[in-house]
């Protein structure tokens, strides 16, 4: 639906982070979100070792790096489901990265569909 730039605040698990979203006109909004088309291991149970690894990588792909997120619908814990994209239009205008992309084609996470 729409396109806003954010800013990571914190990666909760590997399909799971709390941004600082632009909303413009100098309005930035702090929301918890699910990334939209994969599902990462849990960081609990039998997949805790696993989720540990794709919350480590999802930090590492994401900290420090200018985001666009594209808002969906929300999901069924009532989050925005979103696409991110690393903002590297600046450095590397044909450069583009999805995140649940990566995440998948690193294995850890899987395709689902919401």
């Amino acid at each position: 639906m729409y396109t806003y730039k954010a800013e990571l605040i914190k990666v909760v698990d590997g399909d799971t982070v709390d941004l600082k979203v632009d909303m413009g006109f100098k309005t930035n909004k702090h929301e918890r979100f699910s990334v939209i088309g994969i599902n990462a291991p849990e960081l609990r149970g039998t997949e805790k070792h696993n989720g540990k690894l794709a919350k480590q990588f999802l930090i590492d792909q994401l900290e420090g790096k200018p985001l666009l997120i594209k808002s969906t619908k929300q999901g069924k814990y009532g989050r925005w489901l979103v696409s991110i994209r690393i903002d590297d239009s600046e450095t590397d205008p044909l450069k583009i990265i999805y995140i649940e992309e990566l995440m998948v084609e690193n294995g850890h996470a899987v395709y689902k569909d919401y």
